[in-house]
C-alpha cells in the first residue's frame, strides 16, 4: 500500500465570516453536484501565459447551475483535495490504527506544506480546526496581568469580540474598542485614519492589539504591514514585558492576498483554511512571529508536542484525520496556480463587481473601490429592498448565492473568487440592476 507521505506528494497537482443564518437555502429540487470521479485538467499556467481559469473552475464538484458568490463561508473541495480525503478515509476504515500511528508525524509535512506558502519556518505554524480556534489559542494563551488593556476594533467579528472578553474576565484585563474609519461610511476608508486613529489610541497598559485584516461586515481591507510600524514604534520605547501583542483575524485575505505573512510584521496570525484556501471543511492555522512565542503558553495539550513552537500549540487530540491528511494539497493548489494570478484574478473579479454596482443610482457601495483597501468582499444595498430581499431575489429569480453581513447594520454581499467568472460578474449586475 502506499505511503501517507508518498501519496502526499503523488496527489499534489501535477495535472484545485458569517453565520449559517446569513446564507440563502437552495431552491427546493435544484440540480445536484454529481460525486463521481472525473478527469481534470491540469492548471499550472506556461511562463507568461494566464492559468487555465475554466481548468481551475473544473477542478471543483461544485453545482455549477448556480452563481457561488458567497465564498467567504465555506469552500467546495477541488479534486486533488477531495482525492485525498477520500483515500485517507478510505485507509482509516480499513485499519484505523496502524493508520494513525504509522502517520502520527503528518501533522509536520502539514505544517510544511503551510509554511511554504506563507513563507515562514515550519516551527513557526501551529494547526487548529478554524480562525475562532485560533484566535482562542493566542488570546488566550497570551500571559497578562491584571490591569493590562485589551484593545480592538469595532470591526471584528464577534467570535473575536468574545474571545476577547473571556480572556479578559480571566485575566482581570480592561476592554476598549475603537473604530479605525467611520462605520457609517466604510467606503471612504483611507490608510492615513487608519495609522493616525490606532497611534492615537495606543496607551501604556495597552497589551494586546487585536485587527481583522479584511472586515466581513463591509469588505474593507487593513493595511495591516503599515500598522504593524506604527506598534513597533511604540514598543521600541517600552520594556520587554510591556510590549503590545498584535494579533490578526486574517481569514478574508488569506488565499486571496499575494502576501508573505512574516512580512505583515503582525505577532499572530489567524486563519481557517477551509475558506478561500480550499482546504478540507474543519481545519485551519496559526502563525506566530518567533519573537512573540514565549508571550504565549498552550491552551490545550498537543500530543507528542514535537515540531517546535507550533508542534506545542496545535490542539492536540483526536481529529478528523483524513481532513488534516488532506490540507497540504489545498495550498499546492494555489501554489500550482501562483499566488500572484490567484490575487490579480480575483482582484478583477471584485473591480469588475464594484465598478458595476457603483454606476447604480439605486444602489449604495459599502466597500472601497480601491483594491488597496478591499480584497474579495463586497458589500451593498439596493433602494427599496433589505438586504435579505436582495439576496432572495438573488437566489430565486437569478440562481446566484449571495450572502447578508450578520452584523448591524447588516448589508448584502457578494465575494467573487476563483469559481467565478466574469460573464457571472455581469449577470449578477444585470440581477441588480433590475431590481431598480
Amino acid at each position: 500500500m502506499m505511503k501517507r507521505r508518498d501519496f502526499l506528494h503523488a496527489s499534489t497537482l501535477g495535472v484545485a465570516g458569517g453565520l449559517l443564518a446569513t446564507l440563502p437555502a437552495p431552491t427546493a429540487g435544484a440540480p445536484q453536484a454529481s460525486s463521481g470521479a472525473r478527469a481534470f485538467p491540469p492548471v499550472r499556467p506556461s511562463p507568461g501565459h494566464e492559468p487555465d481559469w475554466e481548468a481551475v473552475r473544473d477542478a471543483f464538484a461544485i453545482d455549477r447551475s448556480w452563481s457561488h458568490m458567497a465564498g467567504l463561508f465555506l469552500a467546495s473541495h477541488p479534486e486533488p483535495v477531495a482525492r485525498q480525503i477520500a483515500d485517507a478515509r478510505r485507509r482509516l476504515d480499513e485499519n484505523p490504527t496502524h493508520e494513525v500511528l504509522d502517520n502520527w508525524g503528518e501533522d509536520r509535512t502539514t505544517r510544511a506544506a503551510i509554511a511554504e506558502y506563507i513563507g515562514a519556518e515550519t516551527a513557526e505554524v501551529a494547526l487548529t480546526g478554524s480562525t475562532t480556534m485560533s484566535l482562542a489559542v493566542a488570546i488566550h494563551g497570551l500571559r497578562m496581568s491584571p490591569g493590562a488593556e485589551i484593545l480592538h476594533t469595532t470591526h471584528d467579528h464577534s467570535v473575536a469580540n468574545r474571545a476577547i472578553q473571556f480572556k479578559a474576565e480571566h485575566a482581570g484585563a480592561s476592554v476598549r474598542r475603537i473604530s479605525l474609519y467611520d462605520d457609517d461610511h466604510p467606503e471612504e476608508a483611507n490608510r492615513d485614519e487608519v495609522l493616525e486613529r490606532l497611534g492615537r489610541e495606543l496607551r501604556p497598559e495597552t497589551r494586546l492589539f487585536m485587527a481583522t485584516w479584511v472586515h466581513s461586515k463591509n469588505g474593507v481591507k487593513l493595511p495591516i504591514a503599515a500598522m504593524s510600524a506604527v506598534i513597533a514604534e511604540a514598543n521600541a520605547r517600552r520594556d520587554e514585558d510591556d510590549q503590545i501583542t498584535f494579533v490578526v483575524d486574517g481569514v478574508h485575505g488569506f488565499g486571496i492576498e499575494d502576501q508573505a505573512i512574516p512580512e505583515l510584521g503582525c505577532d499572530f496570525f489567524c486563519a481557517g483554511t477551509h475558506k478561500w484556501v480550499f482546504a478540507p471543511r474543519g481545519t485551519g492555522m496559526l502563525w506566530g512571529h518567533p519573537r512573540a512565542h514565549d508571550r504565549v503558553t498552550p491552551v490545550i495539550p498537543s500530543i507528542g508536542g514535537g515540531g517546535g513552537w507550533g508542534g506545542t500549540m496545535s490542539p492536540g487530540g483526536f481529529h478528523a484525520f483524513e481532513h488534516r491528511w488532506a490540507i497540504a494539497p489545498a495550498f499546492h493548489f494555489h501554489l500550482e496556480i501562483g499566488k500572484a494570478a490567484v490575487q490579480a484574478r480575483i482582484h478583477a473579479l471584485n473591480a469588475q463587481l464594484k465598478e458595476g454596482l457603483a454606476a447604480m443610482e439605486h444602489v449604495r457601495l459599502y466597500t472601497p473601490r480601491s483594491m488597496e483597501l478591499s480584497s474579495a468582499l463586497t458589500c451593498f444595498d439596493v433602494d427599496g429592498h433589505t438586504p435579505r430581499e436582495t439576496v432572495d431575489h438573488l437566489r430565486d429569480e437569478h440562481r446566484i448565492i449571495a450572502s447578508t453581513t450578520p452584523y448591524s447594520p447588516s448589508y448584502a454581499r457578494l465575494t467573487p473568487g476563483l469559481l467565478n467568472d466574469e460573464e457571472e460578474i455581469e449577470r449578477a449586475l444585470a440581477a441588480i440592476r433590475s431590481m431598480k
